[in-house]
């Protein structure tokens, strides 16, 4: 929408150049925010998008904040991948995603496909313990997959049943 982009640009430096690592929501600002980060939607406003960005430094406290967020990065400011960037090292400390969270970061979402998006979910998945990735559901890691051996630098292992995977469904590195 041409005025949406017009809006954003216009209120880029005013409402997204705002740095203070200890602003704090107000009541109806932190029940929205829960709103946001509870629904299943990844459909953002730009007032959504806005409020989730001036509260980030608040929403490290919340794992599962972390999805929306990423939504609400302008992937093309600098200055707001850097401060991604940072933000992201702040939530493995205080609130580390779900393993069954990770695999969402690797989708087709255009937020999810910066670099910076798709190592930290990788990391997460590296980091799995025992069953943890098993647990995943199964569509959701037959989906994904594939572009999680492509990005882990695995590829299957050919085997001579042509089944694609070993016996054992070992993969190797590429």
């Amino acid at each position: 929408n041409p005025v949406e982009e017009k809006y954003r640009k216009l209120a880029h430096g005013q409402l997204r150049g705002l740095v203070d690592p200890e602003l704090k929501p107000n009541k109806e600002e932190s029940q929205q925010i829960e709103r946001l980060v509870s629904s299943p939607s990844d459909q953002l406003t730009l007032r959504d998008k806005d409020l989730l960005w001036k509260f980030r430094f608040t929403l490290t406290n919340t794992k599962k904040a972390l999805t929306k967020f990423l939504l609400c990065v302008d992937w093309l400011e600098e200055h707001e991948v850097a401060q991604a960037a940072r933000l992201l090292a702040q939530w493995r400390e205080r609130a580390p995603i779900d393993v069954a969270d990770a695999p969402k970061l690797l989708g087709p979402e255009r937020s999810y496909q910066h670099e910076l998006v798709r190592a930290f979910a990788v990391e997460t998945l590296r980091g799995a313990k025992d069953g943890e990735l098993l647990a995943l559901d199964p569509r959701e890691a037959a989906i994904e997959g594939e572009r999680l051996l492509e990005l882990l630098g695995l590829r299957p292992q050919p085997n001579t049943a042509g089944l694609g995977f070993g016996a054992a469904g070992q993969v190797e590195a590429a």
